[in-house]
């Protein structure tokens, strides 16, 4: 019976080794990918700046005799 108990907590031990690990896995993947899109930004933050600002001057607001009332 105390092999059983034995078996038992290795396995139980085994599983929270594991998990920890996972864990520590997705950790450093979301830090791979944040460091990634703050390169991306601080690289590509101003032509995005100026893109959507000439795209913001090409648009106007509809006319009242353009609305369908």
């Amino acid at each position: 019976m105390t092999t059983i108990t034995h078996y038992t907590k290795k396995f139980v031990h085994y599983l929270r080794n594991n998990r920890a690990v996972s864990a520590l896995e997705y950790a450093i993947l979301v830090g791979v990918i944040a460091v990634a899109i703050a390169a991306a930004l601080a690289t590509f933050g101003t032509s995005l700046t100026t893109g959507i600002g000439a795209i913001g001057t090409q648009v106007s607001s509809p006319d009242a005799e353009d609305l369908d009332l």
